[in-house]
């Protein structure tokens, strides 16, 4: 857990880095950018940390991957929603 916690912190760093500095974010901007990268890099982990072998010689099951592909895809589409006001 140190170790995808310090690269977890890396990742909100250049996030937050990506969003002040060359988007130039507004405030909701930023809460919806650093939303998206948070929720897709955290199911992203899902498929690496379910096996102590590499992810390239375990291979998740097709449901866990779909799954976790339809969150990325959920995240990404739900800011051009009516929920987004949420």
């Amino acid at each position: 857990m140190l170790a995808f916690g310090l690269l977890n912190s890396v990742f909100d760093y250049l996030t937050f880095a990506a969003l002040l500095l060359l988007l130039h974010a507004d405030p909701a901007q930023f809460r919806t950018g650093w939303f998206m990268e948070s929720v897709i890099s955290a199911s992203m982990i899902v498929l690496v940390i379910r096996t102590h072998q590499s992810m390239f010689h375990s291979k998740p099951s097709p449901y866990l991957f779909w799954t976790t592909m339809a969150i990325a895809v959920v995240t990404v589409i739900l800011p051009y929603t009516p929920l987004a006001g949420f």
